[in-house]
C-alpha cells in the first residue's frame, strides 16, 4: 500500500517532504475551525500531542509497521501548515491529509 523511497541523502529526503507538505497545503484553504486525521508512517507517542496543535495521537500497526494518526480540530490553515512542518521535521513519511466534514 505503501510506496517506498530511497534518498542518498538527508538533504534529498527533506526537499521532497517539503515539497510534498506545500503541496498539500495549496489544496486547502481553511479560514475557520476545521477536524483533520492526519496519518504519518512512524510512531509518535502523546508527548508530541501538545506539539501538534493539540491533535489526539494514536499508533496503530499496518502491513508491519507503525502508523501514526493525528485527530482533531485546527483553528486555521496556519495551524494545519505548522503540524505539517513539525511532520517533516521529525522525517515522519506523510501517508494521508483528510479534511472531515463537521
Amino acid at each position: 500500500m505503501f510506496a517506498r523511497k530511497t534518498f542518498s541523502t538527508s538533504a534529498a529526503l527533506l526537499k521532497t517532504m517539503r515539497s510534498s507538505v506545500q503541496t498539500i497545503c495549496r489544496g486547502f484553504r481553511v479560514h475557520k475551525v476545521s477536524t483533520y486525521r492526519i496519518r504519518v508512517l512512524g510512531e509518535l507517542d502523546a508527548f508530541w500531542s501538545e506539539r501538534l496543535a493539540g491533535l489526539t495521537v494514536t499508533v496503530d500497526e499496518h502491513e508491519n509497521r507503525k502508523l501514526t494518526t493525528l485527530y482533531g480540530r485546527l483553528v486555521d490553515h496556519e495551524a494545519l501548515e505548522r503540524v505539517l512542518e513539525t511532520l517533516r521535521n521529525l522525517c515522519l513519511p506523510l501517508v494521508s491529509i483528510e479534511h472531515l466534514k463537521q
